[in-house]
């Protein structure tokens, strides 16, 4: 790092270092080198996507420029704006990818799932807002296999997925096939499956949640559910808020030594619980 000279030190060498400290601070009209946008973007402790061209202006496919970023590094900064994208995978374990400002992933087509851990562990995703094109992908038939705008991938650890809002999905709007993972105060709307579906989960905490509109999207609604637990074990669902879903809470097995506590239940079609 440049400094300036130090007083009554730097014998015979006070014109280098002052040379060295003004070539770092200064250009060579003499102006000050302020820290512009560009290197904010592009020099920061995180990868910001917009380094490598992906423009969140709702037009554009960021697809590619924020797989990119995805590819290369951990911790990934998607900034305020629209970003459309066809599908991403986290690529390696301790990956962060976290928004500024709500940003929108929108989804370009009819997903099956948005973002993926992809087998990888010790990932977080957080503060974004993912939109799905209001269709269902299987037009009205039921799957529930992996279809979750956000998906934890059944090898997968510790995983970590909050403060989200997710929209309009066209499966269920989370999905966890991992171990360990905690789903914590994301808010779900309008999905064409279940709000939170966990399969074989274990020792997962759901905690928090907003689900509202489980179901409205396409023609099959007769055993969706707010949060269904589909063979999972040794998970915590707590202080839930589940509004107008079919079935609330579904329990089906084997599922062994669950715990479900605090959870609001309102205005469900047939059974706040169903076992």
């Amino acid at each position: 790092m440049t400094r300036l000279p130090a007083i009554g030190g730097d014998d015979g060498n006070w014109g280098s270092i002052l040379n060295d400290f003004l070539k770092a601070e200064h250009k060579e009209d003499g102006t000050h080198d302020k820290v512009t946008a560009n290197d904010i973007i592009s020099k920061g402790p995180w990868i910001d996507v917009r380094a490598f061209g992906a423009k969140g202006d709702g037009i554009a496919n960021d697809t590619k420029p924020i797989q990119d970023a995805l590819d290369l590094g951990n911790s990934i900064l998607v900034p305020k704006g629209i970003y459309k994208v066809d599908g991403l995978l986290i690529k390696r374990d301790n990956t962060h990818i976290f928004g500024i400002g709500r940003p929108v992933l929108q989804a370009s087509m009819n997903l099956m799932r948005t973002i993926s851990t992809n087998d990888y562990n010790d990932c977080i995703i957080e503060n974004l807002i993912l939109i799905g094109k209001g269709e269902d992908s299987v037009g009205g038939q039921y799957t529930s296999s992996g279809r979750g705008q956000i998906h934890i991938s059944n090898q997968s650890v510790r995983c970590i997925i909050k403060n989200n809002k997710i929209l309009n999905a066209s499966g269920s709007g989370i999905v966890d096939d991992g171990r360990e993972s905690k789903v914590i105060n994301n808010h779900i709307e309008n999905t064409a499956e279940h709000g939170i579906y966990m399969s074989s989960s274990l020792y997962a905490v759901v905690s928090g949640n907003l689900i509202k509109g489980v179901g409205t999207i396409g023609s099959f609604i007769d055993y969706l559910s707010g949060i269904k637990i589909d063979g999972a074990s040794y998970c915590a669902i707590s202080n839930n808020i589940i509004t107008g879903a079919n079935q609330a809470l579904t329990i089906t097995g084997p599922a062994f030594r669950n715990t479900i506590t605090g959870n609001v239940i309102k205005d469900s079609m047939r059974e706040d619980i169903y076992f």
